[in-house]
């Protein structure tokens, strides 16, 4: 199986091709629709092991967004504009002290790279263990 990731939606066209022993192949050709979206990881533990300490995108699909993150009375922790790297969130607060564990909401507002727009609302959980 072949892992495919693509930071643009839209038609795409794939190629499968078979060949035996003999050198004899066949092609199968087949397009699908690719959706400009992707799913937010919903736990980090950042505890410096290197596994899940930071909240992260898998691939570079926003040309820019903006980030607010919410403690679970309400208060803004973070407040990032403008920003155009796969980093959502480190788990710390506005100064960089790391964050109780709890459950935390974000508001992730941005524009893909095709010029799109795509907001994304939901909640991470810091575990510090």
């Amino acid at each position: 199986s072949v892992d495919h990731r693509y930071s643009v939606g839209g038609m795409k066209d794939f190629v499968l091709t078979v060949m035996d022993r003999d050198s004899c192949y066949d092609q199968f050709f087949t397009r699908i629709k690719v959706e400009d979206d992707y799913d937010v990881p919903n736990v980090i533990t950042p505890n410096f092991d290197g596994k899940n300490d930071l909240l992260v995108m898998f691939d570079k699909i926003y040309a820019r967004y903006d980030i607010q993150v919410y403690n679970r009375w309400g208060n803004v922790i973070v407040d990032k504009k403008n920003q155009s790297d796969v980093l959502l969130w480190d788990g710390t607060d506005g100064d960089e002290n790391i964050c109780e564990e709890g459950v935390y909401f974000y508001v992730l507002r941005g524009i893909l790279q095709n010029g799109s727009s795509l907001d994304k609302k939901g909640f991470v959980t810091l575990m510090k263990d």
